[in-house]
């Protein structure tokens, strides 16, 4: 609960207490955690999770605007992770890959203000893993947005299988799911 101010909202309880990605403060103290992993550690790359709370700016209105038009303030952030991994992979001679794991679909990511388009073509993202927020979700458009990612391996989310708050999905739903998600085009699932 320290620096409330950097926080989407006035919190309520646990709600509305996500980082405000429009402050460069935030952004930084990012940065500075995934420069400390790729420097620390020799890992192959590094996931953005943005389906853990899937919010990032706080809600429209009318001084704030919506989450959506703050996609650019996002997009520059993905640069400078990109920007971070490239220095360490020209250091390991190798390159070393950026995942983002998104909310939903392109447009429910873009909703929240992730421009995934936009990523592919600036070359900023090499995986992307279509998924949700802890409820089983069954609508993953494979093919759809594997055109409008190229050269983005696409992967898709098989969700978690827990009683709360969603309901309990058999593993032969999983399997079907994965199996539907390999025949449109998925590199793999998740």
């Amino acid at each position: 609960y320290d620096n409330l101010d950097n926080r989407v909202g006035e919190p309520k309880g646990r709600l509305n207490t996500e980082f405000d990605y429009r402050k460069s403060v935030i952004r930084e103290h990012m940065l500075a955690i995934f420069r400390e992993a790729v420097e620390r550690y020799d890992v192959d790359g590094v996931e953005l999770d943005c389906t853990r709370n899937c919010k990032f700016f706080p809600a429209g209105d009318l001084n704030a605007g919506s989450a959506a038009e703050c996609a650019p303030i996002m997009t520059d952030f993905v640069r400078q992770v990109r920007e971070v991994l490239d220095k360490a992979g020209k250091k390991r001679k190798k390159k070393l890959l950026l995942a983002a794991t998104i909310p939903y679909s392109l447009l429910g990511a873009r909703r929240e203000g992730l421009d995934l388009p936009v990523w592919a073509r600036l070359g900023l993202v090499d995986i992307v893993c279509m998924s949700s927020p802890f409820l089983a979700d069954f609508d993953r458009d494979i093919r759809d947005t594997k055109q409008k990612l190229p050269g983005v391996q696409v992967y898709a989310g098989c969700d978690r299988n827990f009683e709360w708050p969603g309901r309990v999905v058999p593993m032969e739903t999983y399997r079907a799911m994965a199996l539907n998600y390999l025949r449109q085009g998925a590199d793999g699932t998740y």
